[in-house]
């Protein structure tokens, strides 16, 4: 692209009527991130040969890179030939603008006449993973080729889906094509799909092998500022609850005389700290169980979609626990 740039430039130095040069300088600088210089050139082209497809769609692709999505969208509808690149971003633009059910269809649009789009497949069972899982797993096993984004994707669906075994060996052979060709998985999708794998593993009760995936996760992510980061919503209500019990044992005013009690004391701060801890271990074992019985998950209460399903019997537990403790 480097040198497409340059060849451009020179182009339309020597040749400033040349709107083809315009396109081309436009489409290299974008795939180089180079806004300013697209625009320049684009403005060019727009001047020379403005009513063209090629030309507005450009317009759309540099609208859409610099987020400025409704504009992006509008420049695709107005590019008349249904190429690839305009149903692409017009499906993307629908997407970051959060219309899901229009860019649901707007990807469909695109597997329709391009069925070999592995990013449109992709795309679009990301989108219907939460409510449609089955068909997000059915649109990624009709696609054709086999990259290693693809298979990502599939693999997280499966293990989403609690098809952990299916999962481990889809995400390992995913995990494999991207060793071979770093490029083809992008770091997100490749941590995303090593979590997902040391998930599975863990879940299956193979600890030794989601030991060594978290492995090479810590090399490729923060897990320590990730894990502060999940933990932290659960851990101020315990900061709350800690100060308020320092601030209630600050406010007892002390006894100047010896004080003896006669039998147990009904309620202690303790006896309230143990019954909730009982209840909170006993949620989670009974959770666990659910998850290693219906679909051999140990940790169904992690699993996206499973997670709908163990969070009930989480609280159900927690709640006749804590109940029956304190009747």
């Amino acid at each position: 692209f480097l040198s497409a740039r340059g060849q451009c430039q020179l182009a339309t130095t020597d040749n400033p009527q040349d709107a083809r040069a315009w396109q081309v300088l436009t489409a290299s600088a974008l795939a180089l991130k180079d806004y300013a210089t697209a625009t320049t050139a684009l403005t060019q082209a727009q001047s020379l040969a403005g009513t063209e497809d090629e030309t507005r769609l450009l317009g759309a692709e540099l609208n859409y890179a610099q987020k400025s999505f409704e504009s992006a969208l509008s420049a695709s509808d107005s590019v008349r030939q249904n190429s690839q690149r305009k149903l692409m971003v017009r499906a993307k633009s629908l997407d970051a603008l959060e219309r899901k059910e229009e860019a649901i269809e707007a990807y469909r649009s695109v597997l329709s006449y391009f069925p070999t789009d592995d990013t449109a497949r992709v795309a679009l069972a990301e989108r219907l993973l939460e409510q449609q899982p089955d068909e997000a797993l059915l649109v990624l096993e009709r696609g054709t080729g086999q990259s290693a984004d693809l298979l990502a994707q599939r693999g997280y669906t499966e293990w989403a889906k609690g098809e952990g075994q299916k999962a481990i060996v889809t995400l390992e052979k995913s995990l494999e094509l991207a060793a071979r060709n770093p490029k083809t998985l992008s770091p997100e999708r490749r941590v995303r799909a090593l979590t997902a794998l040391s998930m599975a593993y863990y879940g299956a009760g193979e600890f030794g092998e989601g030991n060594l995936v978290l492995q090479q996760l810590g090399a490729n992510y923060n897990l320590l500022g990730h894990l502060l980061e999940f933990v932290t919503p659960f851990l101020l209500p315990l900061l709350v609850l800690l100060v308020l019990h320092l601030f209630g044992e600050s406010r007892i005013e002390p006894l100047s005389t010896l004080e003896f009690d006669e039998g147990q004391r009904p309620w202690t701060v303790a006896s309230v700290y143990r019954i909730l801890l009982v209840g909170l271990l006993g949620g989670l074992v009974v959770s666990m169980v659910y998850g290693s019985a219906l679909y051999s998950n140990l940790l169904a209460l992690w699993t996206p979609l499973q997670r709908n399903e163990a969070l009930p019997i989480f609280y159900l537990t927690f709640a006749i626990l804590v109940f029956a403790l304190t009747w």
